[in-house]
């Protein structure tokens, strides 16, 4: 199935980019039974999570750094979700499968082929 949109979209950007990020970690929240799974909550763990990740693969870089990065985004995701600390850890590698599975259906129907 090939749908046809406008590449150069700012709209389907943000769709995307809303589909690959903020809707996993709400469908995430809601089968871990957070206690902040509103989409405002997980809009804003994202943020502070993605700035953290990137913080620090660029001062860390390498292995460490990525490692450094799943701890920083777990935390974000245990204190703004209201997670335990070991649960976000499994969160967010189930947020993780998530966003891959979504990856893979938005190049089946076409988005970034």
């Amino acid at each position: 199935m090939e749908l046809s949109f406008q590449t150069e979209s700012v709209a389907l950007f943000f769709l995307v980019l809303f589909l690959l990020t903020v809707l996993p970690v709400k469908i995430g929240a809601t089968l871990f039974g957070a206690e902040n799974n509103e989409f405002k909550y997980c809009a804003i763990s994202v943020f502070i999570g993605t700035l953290l990740a990137v913080v620090c693969s660029k001062l860390i870089g390498g292995l460490s750094g990525l490692l450094a990065s799943y701890i920083a985004v777990s935390f974000v995701y245990s204190r703004v979700l209201g997670l335990s600390l070991l649960w976000s850890f499994l969160f967010t590698f189930g947020v993780f499968l998530i966003q891959v599975a979504i990856a893979q259906a938005l190049t089946r129907f076409g988005i970034f082929t």
